[in-house]
């Protein structure tokens, strides 16, 4: 699903590099937790694997396709039919309601939208399995986002990541400003509904207490050549 090989990125060549990792490989449905102490180069990367970020050299591979091949406008495309993103702020806007957020990546992406559809008839009746399966209220699903707690909004950014089953979702940070019965308990929701449809899933966090609900683990100052040199 997705092949990392001889990796090397920094932010100015006159500088040390930030990322510099020789193999990664994660394959479907995996579920990997991806830690770090602040600074070691976790968005980076994540950077790297969606395709925002060009590498020096290397190659990074998703779905069979080589990322760094593409010229900028296929790399979106790409990450809009393929990636499901959940930010650590969310990123919802709060000008729509919830169900409108979940369904906007259809809008976007004729391959998840037509999934989506197969799925459930219409988008916003996926929408409604989503956000029910995500324990969204249904009295809520056409308020405002910002009407919502912390771990509601959170919820709607994982349905919205979720919706037209991409084949990869990546969570950067997702439960920073959830307490410890909140963080677990969306992490499982998450997990449910990535079986269900073989969804591969990159989490990443500083906190490694969450590691252990997780298939695979990567250390990333360990796996980045990087920042054992000191970069």
């Amino acid at each position: 699903m997705l092949t990392i090989q001889d990796l090397k990125f920094g932010w100015l060549k006159s500088q040390p590099l930030t990322i510099e990792i020789d193999h990664l490989s994660i394959n479907k449905g995996d579920k990997v937790f991806l830690k770090g102490p602040s600074g070691c180069g976790k968005s980076t990367l994540l950077g790297l694997m969606t395709g925002i970020n060009q590498p020096y050299s290397g190659t990074i591979s998703m779905l069979g396709k080589e990322l760094t091949a593409l010229k900028g406008s296929q790399r979106d495309h790409f990450r809009a039919d393929h990636l499901g993103y959940i930010f650590q702020q969310f990123n919802l806007l709060p000008y729509l309601s919830v169900i409108e957020n979940v369904t906007l990546p259809c809008f976007f992406s004729k391959v998840r939208k037509n999934k989506a559809l197969a799925s459930s008839g219409s988008l916003e009746q996926e929408a409604k399995r989503l956000l029910s399966h995500l324990e969204i209220p249904t009295q809520l699903i056409h308020r405002q986002v910002t009407e919502l707690s912390i771990g509601q909004q959170q919820r709607v950014a994982a349905a919205r990541a979720l919706i037209g089953k991409p084949e990869f979702i990546i969570a950067d940070e997702p439960t920073s400003s959830l307490d410890t019965d909140a963080r677990e308990s969306f992490i499982k929701l998450l997990f449910n509904e990535c079986v269900e449809t073989d969804i591969s899933l990159i989490f990443v966090s500083h906190d490694a207490s969450l590691q252990g609900l997780f298939d695979h683990q990567i250390d990333l100052p360990t796996l980045n050549k990087a920042t054992q040199t000191g970069a």
